[in-house]
């Protein structure tokens, strides 16, 4: 039960940052922070690699010394609903702002390649920090970061596949491939 309360706060949390990147750069007046391959990519990327490790994650705590979960309560409480949105909304705010800063300082092809890299890797660290749930994860940083091991194999993964959609395919993803600084 744990893990696919997880799994559905990731999904989830990272979908909204992508609605209010989207969102805010459209009703801004901008242009599109990432183009409708990109978003699918990024969802085949992180989403369709990282969610597979999420069964995988260890216990957090004693499970057996919880008491029982009355059947009436609800999967998700108002906890989890906010850490959803907060999360969101927060990364989706900071994504637009990135955004709008790198509109200032390279071209708009540059822009969302890096747009593109960036939502990717942040979607890579959201799977990493909710692997735990009951516990901050700078609480125990080596406990957050033992508590799956798999997680990395998926970024492993994403990362190699990120690289080939930047440096092997551009066409086919409407990126640029980005220098080392960018």
């Amino acid at each position: 039960m744990d893990n696919v309360r997880k799994v559905i706060y990731y999904l989830l949390s990272t979908s909204i940052c992508e609605v209010v990147l989207i969102s805010i750069s459209t009703l801004n007046g901008l242009p599109l922070p990432l183009f409708p391959i990109q978003v699918l990519w990024i969802n085949l990327v992180t989403d369709g690699v990282q969610d597979k490790m999420f069964p995988f994650i260890k216990e957090e705590g004693d499970v057996m010394r919880r008491p029982p979960r009355r059947p009436e309560r609800q999967f998700f409480d108002s906890r989890q609903v906010t850490r959803i949105l907060l999360f969101g909304l927060i990364t989706g705010f900071a994504s637009f702002l990135m955004y709008r800063h790198l509109l200032d300082q390279v071209p708009h092809d540059h822009a969302v390649s890096i747009m593109f890299t960036a939502v990717v890797a942040l979607q890579w660290m959201n799977g990493i920090q909710a692997q735990k749930e009951r516990e901050p994860f700078f609480c125990s940083i080596g406990r957050s970061l033992s508590i799956n091991p798999l997680i990395f194999l998926s970024i492993f993964i994403g990362f190699v596949l990120q690289l080939a959609a930047i440096y092997l395919a551009p066409g086919w993803f409407s990126a640029t491939p980005l220098e080392f600084g960018e």
